[in-house]
């Protein structure tokens, strides 16, 4: 576990895949979340909620082998992407 994290920082930017998705031809927004720290960004599919968000980056940390506690601080920078 990060030992003492208060708060996370992560970059947001939305994306929208290019071509249409495989479902009915609609396209698929999401967001690109760049945690930092760590150089692998990860992103949010069909969704550009925040509380989503949130439960990828505790996800992705908790998948990389440093897990946080479930009610850190997550201070969201958007990118303007």
């Amino acid at each position: 576990m990060l030992g003492g994290v208060q708060e996370i920082r992560v970059k947001v930017s939305r994306w929208e895949s290019r071509r249409l998705w495989w479902r009915a031809g609609t396209r698929a927004p999401g967001l690109v979340l760049h945690i930092e720290g760590y150089s692998t960004p990860t992103q949010t599919y069909r969704t550009r909620d925040l509380d989503s968000a949130r439960a990828m980056v505790l996800d992705y940390l908790e998948v990389i082998g440093e897990p946080v506690p479930p009610d850190v601080a997550i201070c969201w920078i958007e990118t303007g992407a």
